[in-house]
């Protein structure tokens, strides 16, 4: 059985992401199964998505990937993505594109900032 992920690993990854650790840990109850789902997370092709969609003009795809995006950084706790996750998908919803690409750059910015600490915390 693999070593517990010790909880100041798990508060630092959050704090630094400036997460919701306390709602997560609600939702998940312990830091083995936090760190399991930020791997999830982190592998979860809804970003890559919502960009080639964005850069294809696809914007019902484009849509879709921003609203699984917004929920599975919601419920992973990192609220900061998903709120301009969120931001892109109901410019795309009222059939905006020119606003979802204005939005889109805090939401690049934010999500690459989660995803370089997710690759800290994996090593």
């Amino acid at each position: 059985m693999a070593n517990p992920v010790p909880t100041e690993c798990v508060e630092a990854l959050y704090q630094v992401t400036g997460g919701d650790y306390e709602g997560v840990v609600a939702r998940l109850r312990n830091n083995d199964r936090i760190a399991k789902f930020v791997t999830m997370f982190a592998d979860d092709p809804s970003y890559q998505n919502l960009i080639s969609n964005m850069e294809s003009q696809n914007w019902e795809e484009a849509f879709r990937a921003a609203h699984t995006l917004k929920g599975v950084a919601r419920d992973m706790g990192f609220i900061v993505v998903s709120e301009n996750a969120s931001e892109v998908c109901e410019a795309l919803r009222a059939n905006n594109p020119d606003l979802a690409k204005e939005l889109l750059p805090a939401l690049q910015e934010e999500y690459t900032r989660v995803a370089e600490a997710i690759a800290a915390f994996r090593q």
